[in-house]
């Protein structure tokens, strides 16, 4: 009955926030389709790697592991002009790109996830200091964006 009301079809995700004495019902963003899988994906990612991950918008965080960036925290915009190119990016340490405003871990690593008719996503690598990321490393983590860009719709 409440998706009859809403005009939501079956496959439509609902979310649903407290709100003081209230419950308030809605569609959930299109871009959080998928977030428990990312995060599984990053977990695995993380357990190799050991550094931080984090998948983004061009408007805000979605996900990470490794490092405190917390879901729905603003992305700097510099970080949404890569995003929005949808270009691979391995960072130099002369020119850091941070992922958020208030982080000291700058973004080592950029690949983009480009998915059919949806927002494009980008999986970045923000390394500690000190802290070099191997090729195989990099391939891992381009290999994972690969696959949520195929797996998740």
């Amino acid at each position: 009955e409440i998706r009859k009301q809403m005009k939501l079809s079956d496959g439509d995700a609902l979310e649903l926030e407290n709100v003081g004495m209230e419950l308030l019902l809605r569609k959930c963003p299109t871009h959080l389709n998928g977030k428990e899988e990312m995060a599984s994906y990053l977990s695995v990612l993380y357990s190799v790697i050991h550094c931080g991950i984090a998948i983004c918008s061009e408007a805000h965080i979605l996900v990470s592991a490794g490092i405190y960036l917390p879901e729905g925290t603003p992305v700097t915009e510099e970080l949404a002009e890569l995003v929005a190119d949808g270009q691979e990016l391995i960072s130099a340490e002369n020119c850091p790109v941070y992922p958020v405003s208030n982080t000291r871990q700058p973004v080592c690593a950029f690949f983009p996830i480009l998915r059919e008719d949806r927002e494009p996503l980008a999986l970045l690598l923000c390394s500690r200091t000190g802290q070099h990321l191997s090729e195989m490393e990099l391939g891992c983590a381009k290999l994972v964006a690969a696959v949520i860009a195929n797996k998740i719709k």
